[in-house]
């Protein structure tokens, strides 16, 4: 390590220089200065950052700047009113956003997106446009407990997709949309139909609820799964 330098109160790009930390020890026993920064940006996030990624210009900001300059390139596309460019959104919100309601079932049982796609709308409206989308279809993975890739990801109507969604874990009938509310010490039914969850009733016994059920699939379905 050569001689140190007091970087306390310097600014760096979006980052100003707090304090300095313990030096960060490399593999091989070498030692670099680090310091704490504070950005500028509005998460206000403060991280550690090496004096040499900070004289270098390698570390300007907690990676906020990225963000912004991947949020301006898909906004210039034109497309950041559109439908797809929605999906997109929901898409990595489901997958990396542990505060909305459904990242249980997708981010929190491990499913991510690829690389191709989680940084660059372009990518996945190409490969959406090749791959059939259109206003009435939705995304869906052909297996739900693999990730958002093209590999894995298909365009199909809403009928579709709700036929191939898993059984929650909590879904002791063994049935889709059929549930046990323990507090209410009654069954729950629900299907979804055209992106929206309809709710059925609740009823005293599991085969009323599953009538309900199979009775709602061949309303907003034409068939049931339903045996």
């Amino acid at each position: 390590m050569g001689k140190f330098i007091d970087l306390t109160g310097q600014r760096f790009g979006r980052l100003t220089v707090i304090k300095r930390v313990e030096n960060y020890v490399s593999p091989n026993g070498q030692q670099h200065a680090q310091f704490l920064c504070k950005c500028s940006c509005d998460k206000q996030k403060s991280i550690i950052v090496r004096a040499n990624g900070l004289k270098s210009g390698k570390t300007t900001s907690c990676g906020c700047v990225t963000t912004d300059m991947l949020v301006e390139r898909n906004y210039r596309h034109g497309l950041s009113k559109t439908r797809l460019y929605s999906i997109w959104c929901g898409m990595k919100d489901r997958c990396l956003n542990s505060n909305v309601e459904r990242y249980k079932d997708y981010g929190g049982r491990g499913i991510s997106i690829c690389q191709d796609w989680l940084n660059d709308f372009q990518s996945f409206y190409d490969w959406s446009m090749a791959n059939g989308y259109s206003d009435e279809l939705t995304i869906d993975r052909k297996n739900n407990s693999g990730n958002y890739c093209p590999i894995n990801c298909m365009w199909t109507d809403y009928k579709t997709q709700a036929k191939n969604r898993r059984v929650p874990l909590n879904c002791k009938s063994g049935i889709p949309g059929i549930s046990f509310h323990k507090s209410q010490n009654r069954w729950q039914a629900y299907i979804g139909n055209n992106g929206k969850r309809i709710y059925l009733g609740t009823y005293n016994n599991c085969e009323d609820a599953i009538s309900a059920r199979r009775d709602a699939e061949l309303k907003y379905w034409g068939k049931t799964n339903i045996k």
